[in-house]
């Protein structure tokens, strides 16, 4: 792969990891695996997310929290310091309840502790820095759409399950 296209791949990744273009409505979850594969095609990550865990899985996800995906596969991937896998999967309960799980796994996972702290958590604005601005991102999609991060790390993987409630309508509850 060329350089510039290289270039190109982690440009159109960040865009929409980080706009807030078009943030209504609902993601094209097969885009972003597209987006994902491209960006990690030259690293020494590798991207476990199968079609059935796309569009095909007729879960549907706000775009916010399609966002909240490629933030959580950008921390996975830059823990994984010796290369891995990181692996997408999505589901929905009978009652309405999305989950999503980011799993990383390689030789060794490298985590700051700010990190952990702010993923689990316990962070705020002010521990904004260069290195905590990604999870304090993840987070602030977290608690815009209502939902809960678990964060689990050992020595060789990670796992971030988001889970958001069903939404509920006025239209419905009234």
């Amino acid at each position: 792969l060329s350089s510039a296209h290289e270039a190109v791949n982690r440009l159109q990744f960040y865009r929409q990891a980080y706009g807030r273009v078009g943030d209504g409505g609902e993601a094209s979850l097969s885009d972003k695996k597209d987006l994902a594969e491209a960006f990690f095609s030259s690293t020494k990550v590798k991207l476990d997310w199968p079609d059935s865990h796309t569009d095909a899985s007729g879960v549907a996800l706000s775009q916010k929290m399609a966002r909240l995906i490629l933030n959580m596969l950008i921390i996975s991937g830059s823990a994984l310091i010796r290369g891995g896998t990181v692996s997408v999967r999505l589901s929905e309960s009978a009652t309405g309840e999305k989950e999503i799980r980011i799993s990383a796994k390689g030789e060794t996972i490298k985590l700051d502790p700010e990190l952990v702290a702010i993923l689990k958590g316990q962070g705020d604005d002010a521990m904004l820095t260069p290195k905590t601005s990604q999870p304090l991102l993840a987070m602030t999609i977290v608690n815009e759409i209502g939902a809960q991060l678990a964060f689990e790390a050992s020595a060789d993987s990670l796992e971030m399950v988001c889970r958001q409630q069903a939404v509920v309508t006025a239209a419905a509850a009234g």
